[in-house]
């Protein structure tokens, strides 16, 4: 049998290996007493490498939820409630303004108290692009991604006398944009006062010389703003030039339209070409499409010099014919295009009227179309329009260019609807021209939607674009409500006088009694057919005020609709938050019971330890030598 033998043990080695323990039970008592201190299961990622993973990805998550959760979905439905506040201040505007327009649908109100319920309608309408302007912030909550710029204009704009600041905007519309005026021709009124009634220039002016027919119905594309540049439209340009006409091209040399086999009824300028001429002489700016015979065309790289012959008919800025040969002629704009029918422009002061010569148009059946700078409108004779109408089948998509360079307070900011182009002066007297949404032009425009992220892959957006609400038509509605009633003013104040001459005569004394009568029932026939118009106007902004209270409705609902998910992320952040911050503190906390009874039992061993070791150490082999 094999004999086994032990390790000697010494006193030395019993010393050493109770530090040890004693030491180790220390370490874990410190590392105990850091848990209870920072209530953490660790101090440092060694500790525990899985606790310290897992911490990364619970605090990361905890801290994008608690920005989604205290941050961002916060400011989502600040912006929101702001946005509710001011749709619904227009929502009871536009009721209000309803109200008034069916008030003033009684035909038996005066002028001068539907005078009074149109500067009810002008304030209301002005209330509605002043909500148009309400910002969150500091930001415009309307003007999609331009929320450092009001909605509409503050102040009035000073046009200066180079004409500037201006824009020149590119209105996109459709057959369907279109609508029909009535015009009462009343021309035989025309100045005539209780003075003159008996002079023969009025022996028209009778009830048969008062006209509202088939012909009155003019019909119109009302542009979005009025007080327009007297440039007009500044789309295609053209103008019929004789064959002997010379043009300079590029290399230098002088050649004939003749020469050169152009068509001289299609000599086309590109959009936005105004020309002078003075003294029978003209530029043709470089980009001019000129049609050749063969149906092919040439652009002038250069500006191209024309001379006009004496004797060239063309058309001056007021659509008045004006001919080379007078020297005086410099400025005017030459003929201009919308969908291949020719467009004049005519002031609303011009005698005859704008109406008057549309209506002229429809009464012999020929084209015309004619702008009026002052009210912004388009009006067509009934052959133009069905022209376009027919035209339109086959290209639905039309686009009017005009000039603006006078606004005033009130007036809706044209780059947040239109692809346009704003021009100002710069500090140093130089044009710095800005160009707004392109994309417009190529069908390509977007709605310029502001989201929040609110939570993990999730966006909601908190703004109403300014289209949805703030419309123009508001405006342009009241402008027209506006002449209407100028118009219904002015020929009451002729029937007025001119009753009163009736009622200072005598039927049966007074030679003048059968004129002035005559004169009287012409000037009230006007007035009949003029009020019918008013009213029958008023019955239609009645349609017109819901129709926009209808599209406010829906932007609220929508907003609101945007309000109730927040409201469902929201709820739904909180509880994946409080989710989160559970598994964190799962994984990170201690179990305070546990560690305080693991540091208590860690102390007692402690003490235990150091009263066993030093009990031992109190005997030695040198007590038994």
């Amino acid at each position: 049998m094999k004999e086994t033998t032990g390790m000697r043990m010494t006193n030395k080695i019993m010393q050493n290996n109770s530090l040890y323990n004693i030491n180790n039970n220390k370490i874990l008592q410190d590392k105990l007493s850091t848990m209870m201190s920072t209530q953490k299961k660790i101090t440092r990622p060694s500790d525990d490498p899985v606790i310290a993973i897992r911490a990364l990805r619970l605090r990361t998550s905890v801290a994008e939820l608690t920005q989604y959760y205290e941050k961002n979905a916060p400011d989502a439905g600040s912006w929101l409630e702001v946005t509710e506040g001011a749709l619904k201040t227009v929502t009871d505007v536009l009721t209000e303004m309803s109200k008034q327009a069916n008030k003033a649908a009684n035909k038996d109100l005066q002028p001068a108290e539907l005078e009074i319920i149109i500067g009810q309608l002008k304030a209301l309408r002005d209330e509605v692009y002043s909500t148009g302007n309400t910002d969150y912030a500091g930001r415009y909550i309307f003007t999609g991604y331009r929320t450092d710029t009001t909605l509409s204009f503050e102040d009035d704009v000073n046009e200066q006398p180079d004409g500037y600041p201006r824009y020149e905007i590119t209105e996109q519309v459709n057959i369907k944009d279109f609508d029909t005026i009535n015009y009462t021709d009343r021309d035989v009124l025309d100045g005539i006062t209780k003075d003159n009634y008996k002079d023969a220039a009025y022996n028209a002016a009778v009830e048969q010389g008062i006209f509202n027919d088939e012909n009155s119905n003019i019909h119109r594309l009302r542009l979005s703003y009025d007080a327009l540049s007297a440039d007009g439209i500044m789309e295609k340009t053209s103008v019929t030039l004789p064959g002997t006409t010379s043009v300079k091209l590029k290399d230098g040399s002088v050649k004939t339209l003749d020469d050169l086999g152009v068509d001289v009824n299609k000599i086309m300028l590109p959009a936005g070409t105004k020309a002078t001429v003075n003294a029978g002489a003209a530029t043709l700016p470089a980009g001019t499409t000129i049609t050749l015979s063969d149906g092919s065309s040439v652009t002038l790289e250069n500006d191209a010099n024309v001379t006009l012959p004496a004797g060239t008919e063309m058309t001056d800025a007021n659509g008045q014919p004006a001919t080379t040969g007078d020297v005086t002629l410099s400025g005017f704009t030459l003929t201009q295009e919308f969908m291949g029918e020719a467009v004049q422009t005519v002031s609303l002061t011009s005698n005859p009227d704008p109406y008057k010569q549309i209506y002229e148009a429809n009464k012999n059946g020929t084209n015309k179309v004619i702008l009026i700078p002052e009210t912004g409108e388009l009006l067509f004779s009934n052959a133009s329009y069905d022209a376009i109408e027919q035209a339109a089948q086959q290209n639905p998509e039309m686009a009017v260019t005009y000039r603006k360079d006078e606004w005033v307070k009130g007036d809706l900011r044209p780059e947040h609807y239109f692809a346009c182009t704003g021009t100002v002066k710069d500090k140093d007297g130089t044009d710095k021209t800005v160009n707004y949404n392109q994309e417009y032009l190529r069908g390509e425009g977007k709605k310029q939607v502001i989201e929040y992220d609110v939570g993990y892959n999730q966006k909601i957006q908190v703004n109403t674009t300014a289209d949805e609400v703030f419309g123009h038509g508001i405006d342009r509605d009241i402008d027209d409500l506006e002449r209407a009633l100028e118009d219904l003013k002015e020929i009451e104040a002729i029937r007025n006088e001119l009753d009163g001459v009736l009622k200072g005569l005598d039927e049966e004394k007074d030679a003048d009694y059968p004129v002035a009568l005559k004169r009287y029932e012409a000037a009230d026939k006007a007035y009949t057919y003029i009020r019918e118009n008013i009213h029958k106007m008023f019955g239609e902004t009645i349609t017109k005020m819901q129709g926009h209270l209808d599209d406010t409705n829906v932007a609220l609902t929508d907003n609101g609709t945007r309000s109730q998910r927040l409201d469902l992320i929201g709820n739904r952040l909180m509880d994946q938050r409080t989710t989160f911050q559970t598994l964190q503190s799962e994984n990170e906390d201690i179990d305070i019971a546990e560690v305080v009874v693991k540091l208590t039992s860690t102390e007692l061993t402690y003490n235990s330890a150091l009263m066993a070791t030093g009990k031992i150490m109190q005997t030695s082999l040198m007590n038994y030598i």
